[in-house]
């Protein structure tokens, strides 16, 4: 690929991404997107977003100086949005196809410069979230368009998808972008007492494994009986049927409070509270909650997972469980419920560490990858 001598002579950026930060089910990866556009826009760039169209959003807005163009749902987008791209005849000195488990193909039907831009690879959690023998289907796909576009530039969110696609044939890896949070860390770090609150956020569904969550804290509460833990977060379907059930079950039921959805303009007054984070997904992209409650001064226990092990530094900010199972997460709480030093030690860290992963430092990680990929160049 040739490169593209200055960053500013890029005139017309094309992305390609399934949702929005206006989406429903807009998460993390939209707030990076979101961003780098805008930066994109503040550089003097021309940028265009082809996207899905959910129910109530208009099928093409300026918004925050980029145009957006969105058409389909969930599935029908990529084909839908691919046809319009390229019926349009739109002119494009870069693309960015941003995969978030799906891609687009983008790549496939042009010659113009293009990067895929990785949050994570989906591997497991087909398992986690399907029926299995579907998700085995998913499972074997991901392996073929992986192959198909192992020959394509990428940019991954971390070390972990960065390792991920080195496994699937990818040679043109940049650096990792930096995971930023739009939680500013707070001013100063004031903790110094343990308290016992426990915390869990997150969407309550197969792959976060919310219930050994629940099982590690039973086990922990069981050796301290002053820890209590409050759940957040939302779920539908036969799982989080089965977490409620579990919670009502509970022999420690009396120190459980499942809190529902965190609002977000009380998210980092909300995790001030908080000492503990427990984590427990198959994968992720990055452990963003994990990011979000270190700028509020909480530690985090995670299991040893993709994305998880990116965002904690394993015995500086945080403890990577080794064995993955709720008795080993529940004697690594007890662990720090009867060592405020080390819990101290931790959340400072962690706390310090999340200053770093900020938006302005993810929209200047994204550049410098792309001088890496030869995107931008200082010829």
């Amino acid at each position: 690929m040739s490169g593209i001598e200055d960053s500013h002579k890029i005139k017309t950026i094309i992305w390609f991404s399934w949702k929005d930060s206006d989406h429903p089910k807009a998460g993390g990866a939209e707030v990076i997107s979101s961003s780098i556009m805008k930066w994109l826009v503040a550089e003097g760039n021309n940028v265009v977003l082809f996207t899905s169209r959910p129910k109530g959003l208009p099928a093409f807005e300026g918004k925050d100086g980029y145009s957006v163009y969105r058409q389909g749902n969930a599935i029908t987008c990529y084909p839908l949005c691919v046809l319009k791209y390229l019926r349009g005849k739109m002119n494009a000195d870069l693309i960015v196809e941003e995969v978030n488990t799906v891609p687009f193909f983008i790549s496939l039907f042009t010659s113009k410069p293009t990067v895929l831009f990785f949050h994570q690879l989906c591997k497991e959690v087909w398992f986690y979230q399907l029926p299995r023998t579907v998700g085995a289907f998913g499972f074997l796909l991901e392996k073929i368009w992986l192959f198909l576009l192992s020959g394509k530039s990428a940019v991954p969110m971390s070390n972990s998808t960065r390792h991920d696609l080195q496994k699937h044939g990818f040679q043109k890896i940049s650096s990792p972008v930096i995971e930023g949070v739009e939680i500013t860390p707070r001013e100063a770090f004031n903790k110094t007492t343990f308290k016992g609150r426990i915390l869990s956020f997150g969407s309550i569904r197969p792959m976060k494994r919310t219930i050994e969550q629940l099982e590690a804290f039973e086990l922990a509460a069981d050796k301290c009986p002053t820890l209590t833990l409050d759940v957040f977060g939302s779920g539908s379907g036969s799982y989080f049927e089965r977490f409620m059930n579990c919670l009502e079950i509970s022999r420690h039921k009396d120190k459980i409070t499942y809190r529902g959805h965190m609002a977000e303009g009380q998210k980092a007054s909300t995790l001030q509270l908080f000492d503990i984070l427990l984590m427990t997904s198959v994968k992720e992209g990055w452990g963003l909650t994990i990011t979000e409650a270190a700028t509020q001064g909480v530690t985090t226990i995670a299991y040893d997972a993709d994305g998880l092990r990116d965002a904690v530094k394993d015995g500086v900010s945080g403890v990577i469980c080794k064995d993955n199972s709720p008795r080993e997460m529940a004697s690594e709480i007890v662990k720090l419920a009867q060592d405020s030093k080390s819990i101290k030690t931790l959340a400072y860290n962690a706390w310090e560490y999340s200053f770093e992963n900020n938006l302005d430092n993810t929209n200047k990680s994204f550049k410098q990858a792309l001088f890496e990929l030869g995107i931008f160049t200082n010829e």
